[in-house]
C-alpha cells in the first residue's frame, strides 16, 4: 500500500508538539488509558504516535495515498478514549485506529475545509454514560473568518459522523478557538472584534450546538502578532481551567473564560523579572495535568500550580545549548511532579527514530530554589469523594466529609468550588474533630450539594431549570497554599445532576380496595380479587382543578410524526396547574388523563375478560431527570355472574 509521511503544519510557527494523558487543547491532546500508561502524540515536522511515553523507538506516521494528496500536512490532533486518534490533514478529518488495525476512516459529514480539533475527555468514569458522552464530542472548524460565516461541525459519536453547529453568537467577532466547557456544560467560542477606540478585544461566549446566549465572558487583551496562532490547552479533570497564550503573554481562567488573568513569575536568584519572556524568546510549548502547569520558552523553563486564587509561576532552569538557531522544545508530564523535555533522533541507517528525554524532578528543584518558597501550610488534604463521579437526581442530596489538618500558625483555610453555580449549590461547614498524633488539630468540612433550583439560594434566573441533566465539578482547596504544595492536590469530584444510571419504577401489589382492609389477608398475596360491586366505587366525577388545558392523549397523538411511546413525556409534558394565558383555558367536559398520586384519578376496567397490557410513563418534570417507563399488564376474568364481578385492583406506580 502506497503511504505518504505526515508532516505538522506551521511547525516553524508552533515547532514540535506533545500532548500528554494530562494534556487537552483544541491542538491535540492524548487520552488516559485508564489502568495504564496514556497514549500520547509527536507532533512535528515527523509524526510519531507512542504507547509507552516514547520509550521505544517508532516509525513516523504515515496515511495511505489514497486518502488524501501529497504532501499530508496535519494542523490538529485528538485522542477518543484510548481507541483511535482523529487528524485534521489537508483540511479533511480522519480517524486511526493505532492499537490493533492500523487503519484509517475519513469522518463523515464535513464538506468545508477545517484545520482546528477539539474535545475533551472526562476519566472520572469512562464506562459511565454521561462520562463517555463528554469523551464522544469532538468540535472541527476553521479559524480566520467571522464566526457568523464560519462552517462549524460537531461530532457526537467520537469523530465517525459530524453535523454543522448550527448556533452563532450574538455578538459578532473573528473565529479562533471552539471548546467544550464540559463542567459547564457549554460549547464556548473564542472570539476578537475590533473596539471603537481600535483595539482588539478578545472575549468567549456560551451556548449549545442549537444556540448560543447573548452572554460574554469579561473581555481581555492578548498580543498576537498578524500571523500567529493562539495556543490553548484546557488541562483535564473539569475543573474549568483553560490557558492560552502567545509568544506575548500567558493567560490563565478558572471558570472557563469567564475571567481571565496574566500569570506572574515569582522573583527568585535564577530569574529576576516577573514577567514570562517576550517576542522570540517566549512561550513555545506548555503542558498541564489537572493540578500543575508547565511553560518553555525558547530558552527558559517555568513552572506552577493551577489555583483559582494564584496566578504564579516559578522559574526551574535555563536551557543548556548552543544549537543555533534556537528551537523551540516538547514538554511533557510523565507523573505528578515529574517533567520530560523529549527530542526524537533518527537510528543510524535505520527507519526508526529513538527519543533522548531530560527529566526533571520538580520537587528537588524547588528545594534548591533562593530565596526559598514558602513551605506547603497544610499537613492533611483528603476525602474519599475525590476522583470519582456521583448522581444526584431531583430534590436529592449528597453530603461530603474532608478531612483538613493545617500546619501550625500558618492560618490555612480550605475553600469550596463548583464549576457550575447555575446547576449545583452547596453549604459548607468547618468543625474542629480532635487532634493528629502529634497534636495538631484537626478539622472534618463537612459539605451538603443540592440542585440549584431547589436550594433557595439564587434568584430563578440564576438557576439551571432544563429538563435535560447538567454536569459540574466539586473542588476542594486550600487557599493560597502556594507551588511548593505538589503533593498536596484538591479534592475534585464530578456530579452529574442526571439520571442516575440504575433508577427505574416498577409496579407493586398495593390497591385502594386492599389498603381499606375489604380484602382476606391471603387475598392479598394475588393480582385477581373478587370485589362486590356495591363496594366498588370508580370516582368518575372527580375535579381536577386545572387552570390551563389538560393534555391529552388524543390531541398528542394528532401531531405530527408523533408515535405512542413518545408522544407524551417528561419532556413534552405541561401541567394544567400552570397558567399558560387565554388560548389555554381548561374546559369543563375535558377528561384529566394523568394519574395523580395527588388526584383522585383510576383506571376503571370494562365489563369484559381479558388481559390489558399497559405502558407507564411517569412525566412529572420536577420528580426525576430519568425517562422512567415500565409495562405491566392485568388479568380481568370472571364476567357474567350474578352475585360478583372480578376486577384487578388499580395499581399505583412505586415512588
Amino acid at each position: 500500500m502506497l503511504e505518504m509521511k505526515l508532516t505538522l503544519t506551521r511547525h516553524l510557527e508552533k515547532a514540535n508538539w506533545h500532548l500528554t494523558d494530562n494534556s487537552s487543547s483544541n491542538k491535540g491532546q492524548s487520552t488516559p488509558a485508564h489502568g495504564g500508561i496514556s497514549p500520547a502524540i509527536y507532533l512535528g515536522k515527523k509524526v510519531f504516535v507512542s504507547l509507552d511515553s516514547f520509550e521505544s523507538s517508532l516509525l513516523p506516521l504515515a496515511i495511505p495515498m489514497k486518502l488524501t494528496t501529497s504532501p499530508a500536512m496535519i494542523s490538529a490532533a485528538v485522542f477518543v478514549h484510548t481507541s483511535r486518534l482523529l487528524l485534521a490533514i489537508n483540511g479533511q478529518v480522519f480517524l486511526y485506529f493505532y492499537k490493533k488495525w492500523k487503519s484509517w476512516k475519513k469522518a463523515l459529514g464535513i464538506n468545508n475545509p477545517v484545520t482546528e480539533l477539539s474535545n475533551y475527555d472526562c476519566c472520572y468514569a469512562p464506562e459511565d454514560p454521561v462520562c463517555s458522552k463528554i469523551s464522544y464530542v469532538v468540535l472541527a472548524y476553521d479559524t480566520g473568518s467571522l464566526a457568523s460565516k464560519s462552517q462549524i461541525f460537531y461530532s457526537e459519536d467520537g469523530g465517525y459522523m459530524f453535523k454543522s453547529l448550527l448556533s452563532r453568537p450574538h455578538t459578532d467577532g473573528k473565529l479562533l478557538g471552539v471548546y467544550n466547557f464540559a463542567s459547564s456544560s457549554e460549547i464556548g467560542m473564542l472570539l476578537n472584534s475590533i473596539e471603537a477606540n481600535s483595539t482588539t478585544a478578545y472575549f468567549f461566549t456560551y451556548g449549545n450546538v442549537k444556540y448560543m446566549k447573548n452572554e460574554t465572558s469579561t473581555p481581555f487583551q492578548l498580543d498576537v502578532n498578524a500571523k500567529e496562532k493562539i495556543l490553548s490547552l484546557q488541562p483535564p479533570g473539569l475543573r474549568g481551567f483553560i490557558v492560552f497564550s502567545s509568544r506575548n503573554i500567558f493567560l490563565s481562567s478558572s471558570n472557563n473564560g469567564l475571567t481571565s488573568a496574566k500569570i506572574n513569575v515569582l522573583r527568585t536568584d535564577s530569574y529576576r523579572n516577573t514577567s514570562l519572556p517576550e517576542h522570540e524568546h517566549g512561550v513555545c510549548f506548555v503542558a498541564a495535568t489537572s493540578t500543575e502547569v508547565a511553560v518553555l520558552t525558547i530558552k527558559q523553563l517555568f513552572y506552577g500550580s493551577l489555583e483559582m486564587a494564584s496566578n504564579q509561576m516559578v522559574h526551574l532552569g535555563k536551557r543548556n545549548n548552543t544549537e543555533t538557531p534556537v528551537s523551540c522544545q516538547v514538554l511533557m508530564f510523565e507523573d505528578t511532579g515529574k517533567l520530560s523535555v523529549i527530542h526524537p533522533v533518527s537510528g543510524n541507517g535505520s527507519v526508526y527514530f529513538h527519543f533522548q528525554k531530560c527529566t526533571i524532578d520538580v520537587q528537588s528543584r524547588l528545594m534548591s530554589l533562593r530565596p526559598p518558597l514558602e513551605p506547603c501550610p497544610v499537613e492533611i488534604l483528603s476525602g474519599n469523594f475525590h476522583n470519582n463521579m456521583y448522581y444526584i437526581d431531583m430534590k436529592q442530596v449528597l453530603y461530603f466529609n474532608v478531612t483538613f489538618v493545617p500546619k501550625p500558625g500558618t492560618g490555612a483555610q480550605p475553600y469550596v468550588t463548583v464549576s457550575n453555580p447555575h446547576v449545583l449549590a452547596f453549604q459548607a461547614q468547618l468543625v474542629e474533630d480532635g487532634h493528629t498524633y502529634d497534636g495538631n488539630t484537626k478539622y472534618n468540612l463537612q459539605i451538603k450539594l443540592i440542585e440549584q433550583q431547589f436550594s433557595g439560594m439564587a434568584h430563578r434566573d440564576f438557576q439551571n431549570n432544563s429538563r435535560y441533566g447538567k454536569l459540574s465539578s466539586i473542588t476542594v482547596d486550600i487557599y493560597n497554599k502556594g507551588i511548593f504544595c505538589i503533593d498536596m492536590h484538591p479534592l475534585t469530584a464530578l456530579i452529574a445532576a442526571d439520571c442516575p444510571p440504575k433508577k427505574h419504577i416498577k409496579i407493586v401489589k398495593t390497591t385502594n380496595a386492599c389498603s381499606r382492609g375489604l380484602f382476606e389477608q391471603s387475598l392479598l398475596l394475588n393480582f385477581t380479587y373478587s370485589v362486590d360491586r356495591n363496594v366498588y366505587d370508580p370516582m368518575f366525577q372527580v375535579d381536577a382543578n386545572c387552570i390551563s388545558r389538560a393534555q391529552n392523549w388524543t390531541t398528542l397523538l394528532n401531531a405530527p410524526e408523533a408515535k405512542p411511546d413518545s408522544a407524551w413525556t417528561r419532556y413534552n409534558y405541561e401541567s394544567c396547574k400552570v397558567p399558560r394565558g387565554n388560548d389555554s383555558l381548561p374546559s369543563a367536559s375535558a377528561k384529566y388523563q394523568v394519574l395523580n398520586k395527588n388526584e383522585r384519578n383510576r383506571i376503571v376496567f370494562s365489563q369484559y375478560n381479558g388481559i390489558y397490557v399497559f405502558k407507564v410513563i411517569v412525566v412529572d418534570t420536577l420528580y426525576s431527570y430519568c425517562e422512567l417507563t415500565t409495562i405491566f399488564s392485568v388479568y380481568v376474568h370472571g364476567f357474567g355472574t350474578k352475585s360478583h364481578e372480578e376486577s384487578t385492583c388499580p395499581q399505583e406506580r412505586q415512588k
